[in-house]
């Protein structure tokens, strides 16, 4: 990682900044399910599930990817009819939010899609993507601690 992205990782004193904010988690579930979820590290929480939009969360982890180095001439933002073909793919999409249930706060995340994808305009939106499962599992641990991050060695 470049001291750029490490830099992008941390959390302003007004609570912004982080590196994920661009994560829209709000828009992955259509017709979200509320329930309790476990405990976590003491705080009582809801788990959050429903049918889950497969192009609102490769968009977000196409967009998460491009902050930390991902490569130009990967892939980009799905829209249109690229969009409507990589949805009629997705075989098995699924996705799971953990949220404090006073403070809101996100405290583990996990999707998974996978794409069965004959359709060659599908192919040519996704490149190398086509035909996978993606799975992201993102856990907040220890919030509003102090967190030392130490500056990568350059080069």
């Amino acid at each position: 990682m470049t001291h750029q992205q490490v830099a992008g990782l941390r959390v302003d004193e007004g609570g912004s900044g982080g590196g994920l904010e661009g994560l829209s988690l709000g828009k992955w579930l259509d017709d979200p399910e509320v329930a309790d979820g476990p405990t976590v590290e003491g705080a009582v929480t809801e788990r959050v599930t429903g049918k889950a939009d497969p192009i609102a969360i490769l968009n977000d982890l196409i967009a998460l990817s491009g902050q930390f180095g991902a490569a130009d001439d990967g892939p980009r933002p799905l829209e249109g009819d690229a969009a409507t073909r990589v949805r009629r793919s997705a075989t098995v999409t699924t996705a799971e939010v953990v949220t404090g249930k006073e403070d809101r706060l996100l405290r583990r995340a996990d999707v998974s899609v996978t794409l069965a994808v004959v359709d060659p305009k599908v192919r040519d939106a996704l490149g190398d993507l086509a035909g996978a499962r993606l799975r992201m599992s993102l856990d907040v641990a220890e919030i509003n601690r102090p967190v030392q991050v130490a500056d990568p060695k350059s080069g």
